[in-house]
């Protein structure tokens, strides 16, 4: 065993740290329908997702955040409801 083995195991028992991508890969994806009022429907790959009264909020597959506000918003739909299993 070299040196750098023996840090390893001593600074983190042996587990590995997971890079970002590795746990945003983990984790279950949430395609999230958007209904706008001219008609066009659009979906996001979401991990995250936050809404309220005026805006919908989403951590999309790519790490990047989206905004949309919700008066131009028809509907929208999640494909994993926030009462179901996640498994997390």
């Amino acid at each position: 065993m070299n040196l750098n083995e023996q840090f390893e195991q001593v600074n983190y028992g042996g587990d590995t740290i997971a890079t970002e991508e590795e746990v945003v890969a983990k984790e279950e994806t949430n395609i999230v329908t958007v209904r706008w009022f001219d008609g066009y429907k659009e979906d996001f790959e979401a991990t995250e997702v936050r809404f309220g009264n005026s805006y919908l909020w989403m951590r999309l597959k790519n790490g990047q955040n989206r905004h949309i506000p919700l008066p131009q918003v028809r509907w929208f739909a999640l494909s994993v409801e926030s009462h179901q299993s996640t498994g997390f």
